[in-house]
């Protein structure tokens, strides 16, 4: 019979063959390794201290002196191999019954549960959601004021970026930058001016893109008809011919109002709408400026934004 060492060492073949593995097919073939490798050690151990290498208490020298031909040691070693043959079998039923138990039990514990697939969903969900973050950064009204202006200028032209250059590092990481330009930057064709006309340099604009990183350009406010719609149409090409993410809230026609500027940023399109409290300039035409308490205009560009946007809730600010 065998002994608790025998038992001992069954056992241990099979915990480590299986040992948690997280795949099934890599374990049965850990499994069969060491099943063969332990095999021959229990043999051994079976056969070295009960008459295989002793051959029962006979040296190897003895062995070969009493069975010169190949014949005879192969019965004398087919003798004991039968005597001891039957320890050897409860062992190999143990270690087939403890595998079949084990397989069992992995198949049960590896069902997928249906719970665990869907918190898994969740998490990717959330991971990829994560990815795409948009961080947004905004500021105030950007009015060039007539010391504004002159403290920009330069002996050849005008640098606003300066105004900038302490506060950028506080948004660094933005991918949206939304700044309204509280007034127009149609240049010297239109007079420059401050209160309570404001009309600054062209250079205003670019000066925004570039020192103060804005890309998502607001041009609803009351001051944007201030030299006429004219004027805001030179402001509105301004803008455009910089390439900005999106600008919204000033328009050349009726058909320009009624579109719904969209920008892609991290694979996300984000619809951009703005609308001002009023206009100070009353003879400029409706479109030129948008206007919030035109209910059915906001109702419908505001529509069409949400119809064709994929940003909703995606938005972090810095």
């Amino acid at each position: 019979m065998l002994n608790l060492n025998d038992w001992i060492l069954a056992g241990f073949l099979v915990f480590f063959a299986t040992d948690l593995t997280t795949d099934f097919t890599a374990g049965l073939v850990t499994f069969f390794t060491t099943f063969l490798v332990t095999f021959f050690a229990v043999a051994m151990n079976f056969y070295s201290f009960k008459g295989l290498i002793a051959l029962n208490s006979d040296s190897i020298a003895d062995l070969f002196y009493k069975h010169k031909h190949h014949d005879g040691l192969y019965l004398h070693i087919m003798r004991i191999t039968k005597n001891y043959l039957h320890k050897i079998w409860p062992l190999i039923i143990i270690v087939v019954v403890m595998l079949i138990i084990t397989t069992c039990i992995w198949l049960f514990i590896s069902k997928p549960n249906k719970s665990t697939e869907i918190a898994k969903s969740k998490i990717i969900a959330n991971t990829t959601e994560l990815n795409n973050v948009i961080h947004m950064a905004a500021m105030g009204d950007m009015l060039a004021h007539d010391t504004i202006i002159a403290n920009a200028k330069t002996d050849s032209d005008y640098d606003f970026s300066k105004y900038f250059t302490n506060i950028r590092p506080s948004y660094k990481n933005a991918d949206v930058i939304f700044c309204n330009q509280e007034g127009l930057s149609s240049g010297n064709q239109y007079i420059i001016s401050g209160y309570p006309s404001f009309n600054a340099p062209t250079r205003f604009s670019s000066d925004l893109q570039s020192g103060a990183g804005c890309n998502l350009i607001n041009l609803a406010n009351n001051h944007m008809g201030d030299k006429g719609v004219a004027a805001t149409n030179v402001t509105i090409d301004n803008w455009t011919s910089l390439k900005p993410l999106a600008i919204s809230g000033a328009n050349k026609s009726v058909d320009d109002q009624n579109k719904v500027s969209f920008a892609v940023v991290k694979g996300i399109k984000i619809g951009f709408v703005s609308f001002a409290d009023f206009n100070n300039n009353k003879a400029t035409p409706d479109y030129s400026i948008n206007n919030y308490h035109d209910e059915a205009l906001v109702k419908r560009l505001v529509t069409q934004a949400r119809a064709n946007a994929l940003g909703r809730r995606r938005f972090k600010y810095c």
